[in-house]
């Protein structure tokens, strides 16, 4: 019971400060996250500028401030020039981030002291966010996660991808073996359905398992294993998932881009890794590979051409594999 009120008062805390934080936005007061690394943001004919600790620019997307605090980089939104909308919007963000969080620390310790088969899988998990110092602690399959999570997260609030990418709490990673969840308007060879119907009848909600392996029997196996977990729990056809995809990656892609990241500055001064996360280094190849093995099917493989085109992406020598 003592847990259950300590869960229940951090939640009270986010909300107490998002309703506070709401009202510096409608008073056009700066609000500062709580994120290790700090840039301000100014807004300037249609471009977002962010600025480090000593004055360097750089031109940064809404998408990048959307989702880079899952890097510890914080934005404070300059109320001068930012749009207001945008600035609540941001703030709403970091506090479903946190909820998020809450949510998944009431899990494991709920699921760990089960005893099932999940019992040492949230053993695992719990004991290793309790060591984390950061975010580079975890595997690479974790890593993996949020990093692909985060750059079709990007794609999708900058309008490059007509999608909507939802995360999937811990029970749902370790049940049914389900990372994210991709909300998909319906498309005839990527030219979008005009309908004055439901939202929830004019899109499909993918579940999907990311992974790092590359062989084909792995791969396979893969795909085997997260298919029988959600049919065993009855969640296909549910009006929530519409169908199921694994998406699979070679580690090296997260790898590089993690390593250079970790250390790319804008000066030799400065202290804060560049904005826009590992994703901003992300191999033209690898996010070729991540488009077309998730979206041929769904929006067509001429559709995912052009966004290609559009993301300015190298042609590659050979087509993307899919199993």
């Amino acid at each position: 019971m003592e847990l259950w009120l300590k869960f229940r008062n951090r939640k009270k805390r986010v909300m107490t400060e998002l309703h506070d934080r709401i009202k510096m936005v409608e008073n056009n007061v700066e609000v500062i996250p709580d994120l290790k690394y700090l840039w301000k943001v100014i807004y300037n004919n249609g471009t977002y500028i962010a600025q480090d600790e000593l004055g360097h620019e750089v031109e940064v997307t809404l998408g990048d401030i959307m989702t880079d605090a899952s890097w510890n980089i914080g934005y404070a939104l300059d109320p001068e020039t930012v749009p207001r909308t945008v600035r609540k919007d941001y703030v709403i963000e970091r506090a479903k981030n946190k909820l998020s969080e809450f949510l998944d620390a009431q899990i494991l310790h709920t699921e760990k002291n089960k005893e099932n088969n999940y019992q040492e899988s949230f053993k695992a998990i719990a004991e290793r966010y309790e060591n984390m110092e950061v975010v580079y602690d975890l595997d690479q399959g974790h890593l993996g996660e949020i990093f692909v999570k985060n750059y079709l997260r990007k794609l999708a609030i900058d309008g490059i991808l007509p999608i909507e990418i939802n995360g999937a709490d811990v029970f749902e990673d370790v049940v049914d073996k389900i990372d994210f969840f991709v909300r998909i308007k319906k498309h005839i060879r990527g030219v979008e359905i005009e309908s004055t119907s439901e939202d929830s009848e004019n899109s499909e909600d993918i579940a999907v398992q990311f992974t790092l392996m590359s062989r084909k029997t792995q791969v396979l196996n893969k795909r085997k294993i997260m298919t029988d977990a959600i049919f065993d729990r009855g969640l296909l056809g549910d009006a929530n998932v519409d169908d199921v995809a694994l998406l699979y990656l070679h580690e090296r892609y997260i790898r590089r881009a993690i390593g250079k990241w970790k250390y790319k500055r804008l000066s030799e001064d400065s202290s804060s890794p560049i904005p826009g996360g590992p994703e901003k280094l992300f191999e033209d190849r690898g996010q070729r590979e991540v488009l077309h093995r998730l979206f041929d099917d769904l929006l067509g493989e001429e559709y995912i051409d052009g966004i290609c085109v559009t993301l300015n992406l190298e042609n590659m020598r050979k087509p993307v594999e899919k199993l």
